[in-house]
């Protein structure tokens, strides 16, 4: 009999972990986006009993951010990046160069962070200190990224949901392309710290310093009204990420722009960037581990 048990469980095992697994992450997937919308309805209703006041009370410190600040350290990231994928193609071996591209990207964004870092030193003031991190606590801007994760969470689920259900109305034949950082996971080519630093520390920094520190703030100077530079920025932020070349995906742009817009608000209202950071890295680290439990 032992025998027998022994011959079925080694097969059988990992297809019940395989099942369990995913049923805990989509019974997870179901919790968050439960406590999400209430959360979305919580701050919904606040904002009704507070007689509609305005949510873009603006805790940003001020500062100088014109169009030609926004333009350095954008030139910067386009320079590292064209230079180090020049000196890819020629130095490194063909089959390591995918990894190598990925490191490239890496690099050049943590370049154009520090631009924007040194700018900031001038046109904001107190500095790139109090550009980065604001008038409140480090803690605080950790538990807001974490409360507005959850709002994120369940919005952009909805708003995906009706994306495609409308893509798939008008073209039945629509394909849905995944992400490209998730297709590298789910090939197994490239190691999995790589993605991890790229996509959970690397790109949230980078990305909100740039959007939300340089372009939102730019955008709120010039025109003069918060909510159309939230707006501007997130639906930008939401177009960069659409993808290309063999694998589209015009349907993240509206859940993404959504993304964007809950990340500029963030911003705004607690004048810190670490607390979109903190949004946009758990928002990425939740989708990688999602994914990488999943396989």
């Amino acid at each position: 009999m032992w025998a027998a048990v022994l011959a079925v469980v080694p097969p059988v095992f990992p297809l019940l972990h395989g099942i369990v697994v995913t049923d805990v992450l989509e019974l997870a997937d179901r919790f968050l986006i439960i406590f999400g919308a209430a959360v979305v309805v919580a701050g919904v209703s606040r904002w009704v009993r507070a007689r509609c006041a305005s949510v873009l009370v603006s805790h940003v410190p001020p500062n100088r951010i014109s169009p030609e600040a926004v333009l350095a350290p954008l030139l910067v990231w386009l320079l590292t990046a064209t230079i180090l994928a020049e000196a890819v193609q020629r130095w490194v071996v063909e089959d390591r160069r995918d990894v190598s591209m990925i490191w490239c990207g890496n690099v050049a964004q943590l370049f154009g962070a520090m631009a924007c870092l040194v700018v900031a030193r001038r046109v904001v003031d107190g500095g790139a200190g109090r550009f980065l991190l604001g008038d409140i606590s480090a803690m605080r801007s950790a538990a807001l990224g974490g409360v507005y994760l959850l709002a994120s969470l369940a919005i952009c689920w909805a708003v995906l949901n009706l994306t495609l259900l409308s893509i798939t109305a008008w073209f039945p034949g629509y394909e849905v392309f995944e992400h490209d950082v998730i297709d590298a996971l789910r090939a197994g080519e490239v190691p999995l710290v790589t993605l991890w630093i790229g996509t959970v520390l690397i790109a949230p920094v980078a990305e909100e310093i740039f959007f939300r520190g340089m372009v939102q703030n730019c955008l709120a100077n010039l025109l003069g009204r918060r909510w159309a530079a939230v707006l501007i920025t997130g639906t930008v932020f939401g177009a960069i990420h659409a993808g290309g070349g063999d694998s589209p995906q015009p349907h993240v742009v509206p859940a993404l722009a959504a993304l964007g817009v809950l990340l500029g608000l963030l911003y705004v209202r607690s004048g810190s960037l670490l607390a979109p950071i903190v949004l946009h890295a758990l928002f990425n680290a939740k989708t990688l581990l999602w994914e990488t439990l999943s396989r």
